[in-house]
């Protein structure tokens, strides 16, 4: 639905070399990467096939209908023109992964501002999440 094109969008931005992201400590368990860097390398393009590698790590299910209280595992705050547009949150629940979004300013404002990685939230009905 709507939620997954939005993670897809944040993974777009997230690899993307015009948009670097800020890494957090990561929850036990949880592996990713980031784009560190604006200039491309002195190297050129270097390739590296990591599936072998990557398969061997423990898969986190999506738990898509999943409504109620979560626990932040990564976020990002989309912006516009005009500013801070969405915040979007992997959350981890009791049974997998859910993804969340927030329009509320105060929160994508303060999920700049402080880490949330780790945080207790809510699932709403609409898939929007807020702290609790």
């Amino acid at each position: 639905g709507e939620v997954m094109k939005e993670s897809a969008r944040a993974d777009s931005f997230i690899t993307s070399p015009r948009c670097p992201v800020r890494v957090n400590e990561p929850l036990p368990g949880i592996r990713l990467a980031s784009t560190k860097s604006t200039t491309p390398p002195t190297g050129g393009f270097q390739y590296q096939d990591c599936q072998e590698e990557i398969n061997t790590f423990p898969n986190v299910e999506l738990d898509a209908d999943h409504i109620g209280a979560a626990t932040v595992e990564a976020y990002t705050v989309m912006h516009s023109a005009e500013g801070p547009e969405k915040g979007l949150a992997a959350l981890r629940t009791a049974n997998g992964r859910q993804w969340a979004t927030t329009r509320d300013p105060g929160l994508m404002n303060a999920m700049m501002e402080a880490e949330h990685v780790g945080c207790s939230v809510e699932v709403l009905p609409d898939f929007t999440f807020e702290l609790i």
